[in-house]
């Protein structure tokens, strides 16, 4: 299922995978004129009847550069609205880096400022 949230300066692509996590694909503008992706994984799964088990996963963390950073804020700002849901940097569970190009993990320094995420590379 895909379905997106449109703000005053994005368009957030909204995936649901068929075991109900939510993914959001949040625009940020990694270079001057060049944009890219940072993906919002959403979960929450039950655990053998003593609640649930909560994720909140950003992939990739864009460049850093310019405004991405403000970008990735507006970006969970629009799916906070959207969702009726409150996410910020300080409420991930993890930050998944997918690769070593600075548009990819760049903006790390920001985020980990920011949250107290366990930091995966592969």
């Amino acid at each position: 299922m895909e379905s997106h949230i449109v703000s005053s300066t994005q368009t957030i692509n909204i995936f649901q995978t068929s075991a109900g996590a939510e993914i959001f694909q949040i625009p940020v503008e990694v270079f001057p004129e060049f944009w890219g992706f940072v993906y919002l994984v959403w979960v929450d799964e039950a655990v053998d009847g003593q609640g649930k088990s909560q994720y909140r996963v950003l992939i990739d963390t864009g460049s850093g550069f310019g405004d991405c950073n403000q970008h990735l804020e507006n970006g969970l700002q629009a799916v906070s609205e959207h969702t009726g849901r409150s996410i910020h940097l300080s409420d991930l569970t993890h930050v998944f880096i997918t690769h070593g190009h600075i548009d990819h993990f760049g903006g790390l320094s920001y985020v980990r400022s920011r949250t107290p995420a366990r930091i995966g590379v592969h």
